[in-house]
């Protein structure tokens, strides 16, 4: 690992532990590991889910879809979507965020996604729509889709939000035998004398009980947002802001590593761009781009500048917080500055407004001119003065020869832009000309790091030798992400933890471990 603070004590040998339950499968999290669980116990294995937090569900009862190209539900609405395109389209993600991926976990999320939803829909009754998360891929590139990839639970013909399909995955899980306990954080893995994991040690009630797991451990434990030595350890920039589930400590990374598990993409996040509301509680927002994309808007850093396509993607836009200024020795774009006028405050919402129209957030900075504004803010008058000036002249002509906003297809979505209005060029163009004007702090944040436990195709953990450790699996973002980092779609984060906790209970379950 690089870092020995990050790892745990060696685990005991099996042989010497003496077993206080005894289940088939054991998964360590309630996140998108719920569908290892429950694949697992329509297998007719017996499962326990121990849970380190107080409720079901983790991070993921935030989000609302689930990525899966070539779904059902696109042919229906007459989308035609391939899979080799989509395949090459999530490997050419991979390869602009860094390479860092296997050929052979892309095909299996692939291979196996169709066959989950086949079983949510055929086997179990859920319901999927497409309605809410009709919005393009997140990357400029061939192969992206204008729509249909990003699938989301359905009840009467309507998305439901994931608070809503949790207790729904739990009662199913129940009925199949499901056991769930909470507020009981793994401590160890447990390895016989092959190095293959056996079992896991768990704290409950304020002791430690080891369980016994014949046919294997699943890892769903999530990031390491929230843990402070592996983020300096590992990440290339800081993030102000995160969304994820406090429990998220990297306990997972932790107890893999110190039984020789290769960890991967350690130093990638599911980024979103956050706005500070309120210093003092230290209260944010994050921008999924409803604000920063909007016409009428930029955003700049100390220096004035823009650094990028403010209508871009979320983990796109969020990734530019990370360059190193040589010269000053800091993160040249860390603060940065969400900028708008009076004509974007008459149309649109701001941060923390609840989505309310002509509703100023008491954290945003107000000035009749761009110089005071510059000056409350903190930003290089000179330096703004040159950035808007170019910037108002090329959005009358609706072009943005620096970033290439409002070129896209994410960009002219409407997500970003505004696709209503007939009196500018470009749908995410506009001059930013009207008194007054406001600013708010733009800082780089995270929906969850997505670095953690190598795994190959079936979900299972590989050694630092690149062989699959007997018995250990890992999914969501305690494994190193499906795409290398690289965020495709929205509902990419679930589809990874839903469909390689899928296979992985499939392969420990119906073909035995390796």
């Amino acid at each position: 690992m690089g870092v020995a603070g990050c790892q745990s004590a060696p685990s005991e040998a099996s042989d010497a532990i003496e077993w206080d339950e005894e289940y088939d499968v054991v998964v360590l999290g309630s996140g998108t590991a719920i569908m290892a669980a429950l694949t697992a116990a329509r297998n007719e294995a017996k499962v326990l889910v121990v849970e380190k937090g107080s409720a079901i569900g983790g991070t993921s009862i935030l989000a609302g879809a689930f990525w899966l190209p070539c779904n059902p539900l696109e042919k229906e609405k007459g989308i035609e979507d391939k899979r080799e395109d989509a395949v090459a389209y999530a490997k050419a993600c991979a390869d602009a965020w860094g390479g860092k991926y296997d050929d052979a976990v892309i095909e299996s999320y692939f291979d196996n996604g169709l066959a989950m939803y086949d079983m949510l829909s055929n086997e179990f009754g859920y319901t999927f729509t497409l309605d809410l998360y009709a919005k393009p891929d997140y990357f400029n590139i061939d192969g992206q889709l204008g729509e249909g990839r990003s699938v989301g639970f359905s009840q009467d013909g309507k998305h439901i939000k994931h608070a809503v399909v949790w207790p729904m995955l739990q009662q199913k899980c129940e009925e199949l035998g499901v056991e769930f306990r909470t507020g009981a954080p793994a401590t160890e893995l447990v390895t016989d004398g092959s190095g293959a994991v056996v079992g896991v040690k768990i704290e409950s009630k304020s002791s430690i009980k080891a369980i016994k797991a014949n046919k294997g451990v699943v890892v769903g434990t999530g990031g390491f947002d929230f843990s402070e030595d592996m983020k300096s350890a590992f990440l290339p920039a800081p993030f102000s802001y995160s969304m994820a589930v406090q429990t998220n400590t990297g306990d997972g990374q932790r107890m893999g590593a110190s039984i020789g598990a290769s960890l991967a993409n350690m130093g990638s996040i599911w980024g979103c761009p956050s706005t500070l509301l309120d210093e003092a509680s230290e209260s944010y927002e994050v921008d999924w781009g409803s604000y920063r994309g909007k016409p009428g808007t930029i955003v700049v850093n100390r220096y004035g500048e823009r650094f990028g396509n403010e209508s871009s993607a979320y983990p796109i836009f969020n990734r530019s917080f990370e360059v190193w200024d040589t010269g000053r020795n800091d993160y040249r774009n860390i603060p940065a500055f969400f900028i708008c006028d009076s004509s974007y405050a008459q149309r649109y919402p701001f941060p923390g407004s609840n989505y309310e129209v002509g509703k100023i957030p008491e954290g945003a900075l107000v000035a009749d001119t761009v110089e005071d504004l510059c000056d409350q803010a903190g930003i290089d008058r000179v330096g703004f003065a040159a950035t808007l000036s170019a910037f108002n002249s090329n959005a009358v002509e609706g072009v943005d020869p620096t970033w290439c906003r409002g070129t896209s297809v994410y960009d002219l979505s409407a997500v970003s832009g505004d696709m209503k209005r007939d009196d500018i060029v470009n749908s995410c163009l506009a001059p930013i000309s009207e008194p007054p004007f406001y600013a708010m702090r733009l800082m780089p944040g995270s929906i969850g790091t997505n670095g953690g436990l190598e795994i190959d195709g079936n979900g299972q953990v590989l050694d630092q030798g690149g062989s699959p450790i007997s018995g250990l699996y890992a999914v969501g973002n305690a494994s190193g992400s499906v795409f290398g980092g690289a965020y495709p779609g929205a509902g990419a984060t679930i589809g990874s933890g839903f469909i390689m906790g899928f296979a992985a209970a499939n392969h420990m379950t119906q073909s035995g471990v390796e």
